[in-house]
């Protein structure tokens, strides 16, 4: 009996030494694994000084937003050209502006008549650099107009050029002859050319202009 204790012995010693390689290997795997949660946790941490400056950031595009919103909770809206002061219009001055009728087809085939500013000469009064009809300006510009729910299309400037693209765009204040009612207006973006009314915003709140070069000098 002492001589086949053993190899009882030996098989046990081995069986021992097989489970614990595995365990090791997990062991060591957990290891690892957490030393690499811990470098990507402390990579990904911004230092103090980004924080600041996207806070600050943050802060800037949050201040904008609330003062495009203000301004449309009060029936105005803004218009900034290349990130500059905004030029904010009530309903006083956008009705001092001249007014175009479109009679365009809505939902259902119905007919209807929007009266309301062209964007070309809304964008004219505000300072937006177009020129003439030969070598305009507008052709290197573009903007986009923002809704209160912060909903955006964009424009090219010579689709808004009226010797360029002619395009029918209005910043429509009535229709057939009403006020706007509250879920459209005050103000609405009216494309008559656009078959799909995608770029007709409602609750037009602002509009952005970027002017992507210089006007050019009229002497060459």
């Amino acid at each position: 009996m002492g001589g086949s204790a053993r190899p009882v012995n030996r098989n046990m010693n081995n069986k021992a030494i097989r489970f614990a390689r595995p365990c090791a290997s997990a062991v060591v795997g957990i290891v690892f694994l957490w030393l690499g949660a811990s470098l990507a946790a402390s990579a990904q941490t911004p230092s103090p000084a980004a924080a600041g400056q996207g806070a600050a950031a943050a802060g800037q595009d949050a201040a904008a937003i609330g003062q495009d919103a203000a301004a449309a909770d009060q029936g105005k809206v803004s218009i900034s050209i290349d990130n500059q002061s905004p030029k904010v219009y009530g309903s006083a001055e956008i009705a001092g502006l001249p007014h175009t009728d479109i009679v365009v087809k809505g939902d259902g085939g119905r007919t209807r008549k929007y009266s309301g500013v062209a964007l070309y000469d809304l964008l004219d009064s505000a300072g937006m650099e177009l020129g003439g009809d030969r070598r305009p300006a507008a052709l290197t510009t573009y903007l986009w107009v923002e809704a209160s729910d912060g909903y955006r299309v964009l424009f090219s400037g010579a689709e808004v050029h009226r010797f360029i693209g002619a395009g029918e765009i209005l910043l429509a204040d009535s229709e057939n002859g009403q006020p706007l009612s509250k879920s459209d207006g005050p103000y609405r973006l009216v494309v008559a050319t656009d078959k799909v009314h995608a770029r007709w915003l409602r609750q037009v709140r602002a509009l952005h202009v970027i002017q992507a070069a210089p006007p050019l000098n009229s002497s060459k």
